[in-house]
């Protein structure tokens, strides 16, 4: 589908959870990381966490 084809293009960075309530609508990326690896191995799914490992580092302002 098209969320796999921007998967490998690069363009997806994170994934994510709409989960709003820890009681009945718990976060559960299982799934998602089980269809990434089924469907384009875990070369695409280790290069999805390293963009979004990339992401989430702080950054440094450059000295003025």
């Amino acid at each position: 589908g098209r969320a796999l084809t921007l998967l490998r293009r690069d363009l997806i960075h994170l994934l994510g959870s709409d989960a709003h309530n820890f009681d009945s609508r718990r976060p559960n990326l299982g799934d998602a990381v089980s269809y990434i690896t089924k469907k384009l191995g875990t070369s695409e799914l280790d290069r999805l966490f390293k963009r979004a490992d990339a992401l989430l580092q702080p950054v440094t302002a450059p000295a003025s």
